[in-house]
C-alpha cells in the first residue's frame, strides 16, 4: 500500500467526523491502510505529540506529521469494485482504518531540496554566485541544530526514532524540516532493574527476570515481567522491519543479529566478524583511508567486546546460559538517552559534508567547513557514542558543548569574506552546486 497507504478521498463519506463538516476539506489527506502492530504504533505515538501539543505549544510540534484523525472503515460495507480498479487486495478478516494526515504532506519534498532552496536552481539568479554556497552551508548547520533540538523534545517524551534517516525527514517549502514515519519509532519504558556484579539483594529482581525466560515458575512480580516481555516483543517487532544499518548505532546493528539468531552465545562466539560486517556497511567510513579505517576496526573491537563483557558481568550469568531477550533488555534498559538517534543523525550530517568538501574541492584543512565535519565525527567517537558502558556514559551536553565549541573557532579575519560569506565556499560555482545536489538527492537514503 505504500509508506503512507492508499489515498481514499472517496470514503470521506464514511469517516464519523467529517459527518459533521466541522472541518475544511482540504486540511487532510485520508488513506486507507491495514490496522496492523505498526499502526497501532503510530497512533500511539500520535496521541502523545498530540496531547503534548496541547498542554505546552512546543515551538516544533508542528514538525512532526502524525496522524491526526482516524475511524475503523468495514470493508463489507465499502465499494469493492473501486477497490479493484486500484488494485488493493481485501480481506473481511483484517480491519481496516481510515487515518488522516496534514494535507501539506502531499507537497513535501526530500529535506535535501531544503539545503539548496536559496540557491540559483530556484531562485532565477536572485543571489550572486560567491553567497550561495555560504546559504547552503548555513542551512545545514541550522537545520542539523533545529533537528538536534526535535530530537531532545521526543526524548524527552519518550519516543526513540529507532529507524531515524533522510526517508523520514520531509521539507515543506518554508525552511522547516519534518519529522514523519513514526511507526518504526519505539514508545520508552524505564522499569528500573538494578544490574550490578556484586552479589546482594539488589540483584533479585534481574534472578527473577532470568528466571522468567528459563521457566516461568515461582515468580514474585510475574505482572511487571509480562510488560518487560510485551516491551521487548515491541522492540523485536520493529527491528524485524529494519533493514539497513549503514547509518545506524552497534546497538541497533548487535540487536538485529541476536534477534535473527534467537541466541547471545552463537552471537556472542562470531562478534569479530559481526563487527567486521557492520563497520564494512557503516556508509561514512569509507571517506577514510585504509589505514584509519584499520585502526578504527582494531579499536572498535576491543571497545565493543570489553563492552559486552561487562555487560554479561552485570547479569551474572554464564554467556552460554544468557537469554537473548534477557541481553535485549539491558541494552535497552541501561543504553544512555538519544545514543542511537544521534548517532544517525550526525551520519547523515558527517555524508553531506563529506561531499560538500569533496564536489565543491575545498582543501584547506582548517577552514570551517573542515572543522565541522570534524564537530560531527567527534560526536561518533567510539569513546563517546558508538556504545555505553559504565566509565563513559553518552552524555547530550558533551555534543552541545562539542558544538558551541566549533562555534567558538569562528572568526572574522579568517573565515568569513563578509557576515553571509565564507572565503572558503567564495570559489564555488553554480555548476559545482548542482552536482551536489542531483547526488545528495540520488543516494542521500543511504546516509
Amino acid at each position: 500500500m505504500g509508506e503512507y497507504g492508499v489515498n481514499v478521498d472517496f470514503l470521506q463519506n464514511n469517516f464519523k467526523n467529517d459527518k459533521k463538516n466541522d472541518e475544511i476539506p482540504e486540511k487532510y489527506i485520508s488513506k486507507l491502510v491495514e490496522y496492523d502492530f505498526f499502526l497501532k504504533n503510530e497512533l500511539e505515538i500520535s496521541k502523545i505529540l498530540k496531547e503534548v501539543g496541547n498542554i505546552n505549544n512546543y515551538h516544533g510540534i508542528n514538525r512532526f506529521l502524525t496522524i491526526q484523525k482516524y475511524d475503523f472503515v468495514k470493508v463489507c460495507e465499502t465499494n469493492t469494485q473501486l477497490f479493484e480498479k486500484m488494485n488493493i487486495q481485501l480481506d473481511n478478516d483484517k480491519k481496516m482504518m481510515l487515518i488522516k494526515y496534514k494535507k501539506e504532506i502531499e507537497t513535501m519534498t526530500p529535506f535535501i531540496v531544503s539545503l539548496f532552496n536559496n540557491n540559483l536552481i530556484s531562485n532565477n539568479g536572485i543571489f550572486p554566485e560567491n553567497t550561495l554556497a555560504s546559504r547552503v552551508f548555513w542551512d545545514i548547520i541550522r537545520i542539523n541544530e533545529d533537528l538536534f533540538d526535535d530530537l531532545i523534545f521526543l526524548n524527552k517524551k519518550g519516543i526513540q526514532f529507532l529507524d531515524l534517516s533522510s526517508k523520514n525527514l520531509l521539507f515543506n517549502g518554508d525552511l522547516s524540516i519534518y519529522f514523519t514515519n513514526f511507526k518504526k519509532c519505539l514508545v520508552r519504558t524505564k522499569f528500573n532493574i538494578i544490574f550490578n556484579n556484586d552479589n546482594n539483594d539488589n540483584n533479585n529482581e534481574l534472578l527473577e527476570l532470568h528466571t522468567y525466560y528459563s521457566s516461568n515458575n515461582n515468580l514474585q512480580n510475574i505482572a511487571k515481567y509480562i510488560e518487560i516481555e510485551k516491551y521487548i516483543d515491541k522492540f523485536i517487532k520493529i527491528m524485524d522491519n529494519i533493514d539497513y544499518f549503514g547509518n545506524k548505532h552497534f546497538d541497533l546493528y548487535f540487536s538485529k543479529q541476536l534477534i535473527k539468531s534467537k541466541n547471545f552465545y552463537s552471537v556472542f562466539q562470531n562478534i569479530d566478524s559481526i563487527i567486521d560486517d557492520y563497520l564494512n556497511d557503516l556508509y561514512f567510513l569509507q571517506f577514510f583511508s585504509d589505514k584509519f579505517k584499520k585502526q578504527i576496526k582494531l579499536k572498535w573491537k576491543i571497545e565493543v567486546k570489553t563492552n559486552i563483557e561487562q555487560n554479561v558481568s552485570l547479569l551474572n550469568i554464564s554467556t552460554e546460559k544468557i537469554s537473548w531477550k534477557l541481553y535485549l533488555f539491558l541494552i535497552l534498559e541501561r543504553k544512555s538517552d538519544l545514543v542511537w538517534e544521534i548517532f544517525s543523525l550526525n551520519s547523515l550530517f558527517t555524508n553531506i559534508i563529506y561531499f560538500m568538501i569533496k564536489f565543491f574541492d575545498i582543501q584547506d584543512k582548517t577552514s570551517v567547513v573542515h572543522r565541522y565535519f570534524k564537530y560531527l565525527f567527534t560526536n561518533m567517537d567510539v569513546s563517546t557514542c558508538l556504545f555505553y558502558n559504565n566509565n563513559s556514559q553518552f552524555d547530550i551536553k558533551k555534543c552541545m558543548n562539542n558544538y558551541n565549541k566549533f562555534c567558538d573557532t569562528f572568526e572574522l579575519s579568517k573565515d568569513f569574506n563578509d557576515l553571509s560569506g565564507f572565503y572558503c565556499l567564495s570559489h564555488v560555482t553554480i555548476e559545482n552546486q548542482e552536482k551536489l545536489y542531483d547526488f545528495l538527492l540520488k543516494n542521500v537514503e543511504q546516509f
